[in-house]
């Protein structure tokens, strides 16, 4: 074998209906994961949809990518590629209603005598209405 990987994935999916709250905002808990700091529900196409990103409970700089259903059939193609800061904040343009995924991934390059690497990714759905 010339390298193995231990990978952990996390998602979380806001569904809503009527009158908004703030649970949104709350950590679940997960190793990586991706909190709006907007309430989804609030947000419409051509605005921003502020975001923080935590690994083991901390604010982690990285690579946000979003897409939207329909935005393509393609693999890994996504709508829109931002940056979280060493604050973990970040944000997503919204361009379209519908069905929203941001997704991350963190990598550690820590050899064990299990795997030369763990890659952790996490997901987050929420809707956009029109």
């Amino acid at each position: 074998m010339l390298s193995s990987g231990r990978y952990e994935k996390f998602s979380i999916a806001l569904i809503s209906q009527g009158n908004p709250d703030e649970n949104f905002t709350k950590s679940v808990g997960h190793r990586l994961e991706i909190i709006p700091a907007d309430n989804p529900q609030s947000v419409k196409a051509g605005s921003e949809l502020k975001l923080k990103v935590l690994f083991d409970g901390k604010p982690l700089a990285t690579e946000l990518y979003a897409t939207y259903d329909g935005f393509s059939s393609r693999s890994n193609t996504y709508a829109y590629f931002s940056n979280s800061n060493k604050e973990g904040q970040g944000a997503v343009k919204i361009t379209e209603p519908g069905v929203w995924m941001v997704r991350v991934q963190h990598e550690i390059d820590k050899p064990t005598e299990d795997f030369d690497k763990e890659v952790i990714r996490a997901v987050l759905l929420f809707g956009i209405e029109v």
